[in-house]
């Protein structure tokens, strides 16, 4: 009798813990979904265009999360994806919907989504040619570029056309990071080079564009290799 009585509390504490963890998902996901339809058809005051409209779909894997807990997924030496990314930015609206599409028709379940606009480092170029940081990225924002240094980008800018590596890697937006093991394997942006105005009308060759090289990066961790050839997709 007491096995049992134990057996049906294990089993119980089992059911709790998963529906809290679904409902936590859940509610994520649909914090995401709201977070970036809320600014559909509103206009960026800053240049006055229009935010382009998404649709999220109500299952999407978006998991909201923070750099300090990406850092400790990767010092754990885990497997995901995460998406860097922040709702103004008019490259993450052209794109975010076929990474959902390619993610929900590979039966992805989760994709860990850091909104980075508050986070990074940012640096200009003074009068004199010199480059000054304007402000300091936090600490766990500074383990992410040790970390996904690999496949990270140059930190560049640009003054009169000319384009200035600062000498530091850059998580950009979007960035799509594929980690194997707690190493990362692969990076995506879904930008087509046809794409020239991130806030203009997206034509179904930009879109397939962005679909297949998400598809892409998504078939590349689940692969068992170790490896993953970089320019695959």
């Amino acid at each position: 009798m007491k096995k049992l009585v134990f057996v049906l509390l294990m089993i119980s504490t089992l059911f709790i813990v998963t529906g809290c963890e679904t409902g936590k998902k859940e509610t994520s996901t649909n914090e995401f979904k709201k977070e970036y339809e809320s600014i559909n058809n509103t206009v960026n005051e800053k240049n006055g265009k229009k935010y382009r409209s998404v649709n999220i779909p109500d299952n999407n894997p978006m998991v909201i999360t923070t750099a300090e807990e990406i850092v400790k997924k990767i010092e754990k030496k885990e497997s995901f994806y995460v998406f860097f990314a922040f709702k103004e930015c008019p490259w993450c609206r052209s794109v975010v919907e076929q990474l959902i599409k390619a993610a929900n028709e590979k039966k992805v379940d989760t994709i860990y989504y850091v909104d980075v606009k508050d986070i990074r480092d940012v640096k200009e170029i003074d009068e004199e040619g010199n480059i000054k940081t304007v402000s300091e990225g936090t600490e766990a924002y500074q383990s992410l570029l040790e970390q996904l240094g690999e496949v990270l980008e140059e930190y560049i800018l640009t003054k009169e056309e000319e384009k200035i590596e600062v000498g530091e890697k850059r998580i950009y937006a979007p960035n799509l990071v594929a980690v194997y093991n707690g190493k990362a394997r692969q990076l995506e942006t879904g930008i087509s080079d046809e794409l020239e105005d991130p806030y203009g009308k997206l034509n179904d060759k930009v879109k397939k564009y962005a679909y297949n090289k998400f598809k892409c990066l998504i078939e590349c961790l689940e692969e068992e290799s170790t490896t993953c050839q970089k320019n695959k997709c």
